[in-house]
């Protein structure tokens, strides 16, 4: 049986995701991961497979916290138009659209499961919107149409 992990894999993962925005996927080494993670190249191999299973983590993490903050945007009251301002300055500053979009550019085309992620993340950004529309449609707030 292996050592235990040293390192807090959530913080791996965040940083991970960090780099990858910045450098995009492609143009990323592990020696670039391993040094910018603080983890040796075997805890990365160890932990995450590859460097492809350490981008489906990166995914998983951007993807979680949309839901998580998707369900707690619904549940705002006051003007429907502030929360959806709210919510787009929210997801700027934490960059996980941008993370999932700007993957999705960049390995769409070559990586059939990267594709059907993004693809279901844009899905569920339509329904989000649809039903916040909806929401500012029913109190008068948004004219229907």
């Amino acid at each position: 049986m292996g050592r235990p992990a040293e390192f807090d894999r959530s913080t791996v993962v965040r940083r991970a995701m960090q780099l990858f925005l910045e450098k995009g996927y492609t143009a990323t080494s592990i020696d670039d991961l391993s040094k910018h993670l603080g983890i040796s190249r075997a805890s990365l191999y160890n932990a995450f497979g590859d460097k492809r299973g350490l981008l489906f983590a990166t995914l998983e993490m951007a993807e979680h916290e949309g839901i998580d903050g998707t369900a707690a945007t619904l549940q705002k009251t006051g003007s429907v138009r502030k929360v959806i301002r709210d919510h787009i300055s929210d997801m700027c500053r934490q960059r996980r659209g941008c993370f999932i979009l700007t993957l999705g550019s960049e390995l769409a085309n070559a990586d059939q499961e990267v594709r059907k992620r993004v693809k279901a993340f844009l899905d569920d950004r339509r329904r989000f919107y649809r039903e916040l529309i909806r929401k500012g449609q029913r109190a008068g707030e948004i004219p229907k149409g």
